[in-house]
């Protein structure tokens, strides 16, 4: 089963939350969410390596589009890393 990364805005933490659990109860049993209580990045780390680790570790990137999500540097930074370059740019 595929690994699932949700590009969310904090703002809509709640909506990501949703979506998480629905996946989960869907059959994606790994789904991360950077402010999962339980499945999250821990306290103490240091949060863009965990963030981005786990982006690059992720088969599948959902963003949750929403205003605040489409102006977060953030979600921008996650969706930029997530996204391939062109095979036509690619070597």
């Amino acid at each position: 089963m595929s690994s699932i990364f949700l590009s969310y805005s904090s703002k809509d933490v709640d909506d990501a939350t949703k979506l998480r659990e629905l996946l989960v109860a869907a059959g994606y049993p790994t789904v991360f969410r950077d402010k999962d209580p339980d499945a999250g990045i821990p306290g103490g780390t240091r949060w863009a390596d965990e963030l981005f680790g786990n982006l690059a570790r992720s088969d599948i990137v959902v963003f949750l589009a929403s205003p605040a999500s489409l102006a977060s540097p953030w979600c921008h930074t996650e969706l930029t890393v997530a996204t391939p370059p062109p095979k036509s740019l690619a070597h």
